[in-house]
């Protein structure tokens, strides 16, 4: 990625997180209160910002911004679920950070529509393969960095191990959905 195209990421990148910043400050809700509201926008704040070069390492597999628009997809879910505090930060942390493991991943990703069109049904297994065997090791690779990444905030005690736990726990299996697409797309009846 060139200098001009990271900046250009960076920036939708920044743009989504402060979307989501707004959307959190702008709640009416009354599911958390003022003070919680803030120390959510802190931690997102934090842990962008501490993420931000794993985001780049991983940006040839995902681009920054998917990062932050994951999460602005969040804190909307969220806020129209009226979550109260501790599952609404738990929540948009992991969707913040839930695709970290690309910085730290080996295996080359594969889309699921490289596997739908190839037409060779052999060639397609060994696509599904290796697009399979990236999405697992992405999110094997995740928790160490949330660790790592959210230390800071369980020192502050803003955030508990526990909370840290769930948070790994659905890293460890947010991309299954996505398998199971690769595999429904392995027993098309008729490849073309």
């Amino acid at each position: 990625m060139n200098l001009t195209d990271l900046l250009e990421d960076l920036r939708l990148a920044v743009q989504s997180l402060d979307q989501s910043l707004r959307r959190i400050r702008g709640d009416s809700s009354g599911a958390f209160s003022r003070k919680e509201a803030k120390q959510i926008e802190s931690m997102l704040t934090a842990c962008f910002w501490k993420a931000l070069p794993y985001f780049v390492e991983g940006s040839s597999r995902n681009p920054i911004h998917h990062n932050t628009q994951v999460l602005d997809n969040m804190v909307q879910i969220a806020l129209g679920q009226k979550l109260k505090y501790r599952e609404f930060k738990i929540s948009v942390l992991l969707a913040l950070l839930h695709d970290i493991g690309n910085a730290v991943s080996q295996r080359e990703k594969v889309k699921t529509d490289q596997v739908e069109r190839e037409a060779n049904q052999g060639k397609a297994r060994q696509l599904a393969f290796k697009a399979i065997s990236f999405r697992l090791e992405h999110m094997d690779r995740a928790p160490e960095l949330i660790a790592e990444l959210t230390n800071s905030l369980i020192e502050r005690d803003a955030l508990g191990g526990d909370d840290v736990h769930l948070i790994c726990r659905a890293v460890l299996v947010h991309d299954y959905p996505s398998i199971e697409e690769i595999l429904r797309a392995l027993s098309l009846p008729e490849r073309h």
